[in-house]
């Protein structure tokens, strides 16, 4: 809970502050990415690769490549590897998962994640830097 209020005030306010930015770009990164392992058998032994951002611009309306601190929400995207049923790992997967910030601080999240072959992610990865 405590997150969700640092990310509301640095999302609303700290523009001058690049490591206050660079910290809510990690904890961002970081939730979507535990997200993502709760998703797989052996989430400790899934590993990412090539993540980057995007953050929608209120401003333009779409989204643009890298962290904005006035972004109303963030697509991150990359690849996935974790392991089967068999205990074997199924190959690095493509993944994009739009993250919207918290509404207020008793709230959490919303990430919604989706993957190369589910019918939903040629349209939402079109945002992927």
């Amino acid at each position: 809970m405590l997150f969700a209020a640092f990310l509301v005030v640095t999302l609303s306010g700290c523009k001058s502050d690049s490591n206050s930015v660079e910290l809510v770009e990690s904890e961002v990164e970081s939730q979507v990415e535990n997200e993502i392992q709760n998703e797989f058998k052996d989430p400790a032994d899934t590993r990412f690769r090539k993540g980057s951002f995007s953050s929608y611009d209120p401003e333009t309306l779409e989204f643009i490549g890298g962290f904005i601190p006035e972004a109303t929400s963030f697509m991150f995207c990359g690849e996935v590897n974790g392991k089967n049923r068999y205990g074997s790992f199924s190959g690095f997967k493509k993944f994009a998962a739009l993250y919207s910030p918290p509404l207020d601080a008793d709230s959490e999240p919303d990430i919604d994640v989706t993957y190369e072959g589910n019918h939903q992610f040629k349209s939402i990865s079109k945002d992927c830097p």
